[in-house]
C-alpha cells in the first residue's frame, strides 16, 4: 500500500498540479478482490474537503498526462442512491436538451454528490 500512496501523491502533484503530501491523505484502500490482469480502484480519503475539490477540478488534466496516468479516471465515491439519482438527472438533462426547439442551449448535471442539479449553458458556436 505504501507504493500506491507514493504513486497517488505523484499523480496529484506532477500531473494535476495540486500539492498533496502524505499527511493530507486520511486513508487509502483498494476496492474489490485481486484478480490477475484486472485493475482495481483505489479509494482515497482526504483530511480536508478543499483538497478533494482541487483534485476534482483538476481531473480533466489527466487527459493530457503522460502514460500511464492518462488512463486514470477520478470520480466521486457515491452511494447506490446517489448513483441512481445522477443517472436520473443525466437522462432528464438529455430529454430537456432534445426538447429545446431553439438548439441554443445544452443541459449538464453539475454539483457534488447529493446536491447535483441540471444546469443550462448557452451553446458556443
Amino acid at each position: 500500500m505504501a507504493e500506491e500512496r507514493v504513486e497517488c501523491i505523484k499523480l496529484f502533484n506532477d500531473n494535476l498540479n495540486v500539492t498533496v503530501g502524505s499527511d493530507d491523505i486520511k486513508r487509502m484502500l483498494r476496492l474489490g478482490s485481486s484478480e490477475p490482469g484486472r485493475s482495481r480502484p483505489v479509494l482515497v480519503e482526504f483530511r480536508e474537503k478543499t483538497t478533494k475539490n482541487l483534485i476534482m477540478e483538476s481531473a480533466p488534466k489527466l487527459r493530457y498526462a503522460a502514460c500511464p496516468f492518462n488512463r486514470v479516471v477520478i470520480c466521486h465515491d457515491m452511494t447506490v442512491t446517489e448513483r441512481s439519482e445522477c443517472k436520473r438527472l443525466v437522462q432528464e438533462a438529455k430529454t430537456q436538451e432534445a426538447a429545446d426547439a431553439s438548439g441554443d442551449w445544452i443541459y449538464r448535471v453539475r454539483g457534488p454528490p447529493g446536491l447535483m442539479r441540471i444546469v443550462k449553458f448557452r451553446k458556443a458556436y
